[in-house]
């Protein structure tokens, strides 16, 4: 009997070694991508009418500087629009660039926007304005960082 209880012991014993041998890296699911060079997805997506006589206002997501990115899918394939990236603070907002940039259909739009991180978080809080489109519609946005 005492051997069988000291036959159990070692063969739970080499169990338990063996699965702290394997590497814990195994067991953890991966997370997104958040590195440098990587596109990642920062807000949400949102669905948005693009009018033609005026804009319509975007959620506002946070950056940590470099390029951002604005993504419009589900877009007519015929449509030009104009799109204004801003930056907020506390006493307003600012245009990342004094111009609009234009989209057709479906497009994907990029702005620097490492000179507007500010704030205690280092972070640029970004929306945009989208409108003065060639025909309404309905599109889904979303942002990358």
């Amino acid at each position: 009997m005492t051997q069988s209880i000291s036959k159990k012991f070692k063969m739970l014993l080499a169990g338990i070694v063996t699965t702290l041998l394997i590497p814990s890296s195994v067991f953890a699911e991966e997370g997104p991508e958040r590195g440098p060079g990587e596109w990642d997805s920062i807000g949400y997506a949102q669905s948005i009418r693009i009018p033609t006589n005026g804009f319509a206002t975007t959620q506002t997501v946070s950056s940590g500087g470099g390029n951002i990115k604005i993504r419009i899918s589900n877009a007519s394939p015929d449509n030009v629009y104009r799109v204004w990236l801003y930056e907020k603070d506390d006493d307003g907002y600012d245009p990342v660039v004094p111009y609009a940039k234009y989209g057709y259909g479906d497009y994907e739009i990029t702005w620097d926007v490492s000179g507007f991180t500010d704030g205690s978080d280092g972070k640029a809080e970004i929306f945009a304005h989208i409108g003065y489109g060639s025909v309404e519609d309905d599109v889904t946005i979303q942002f990358f960082d």
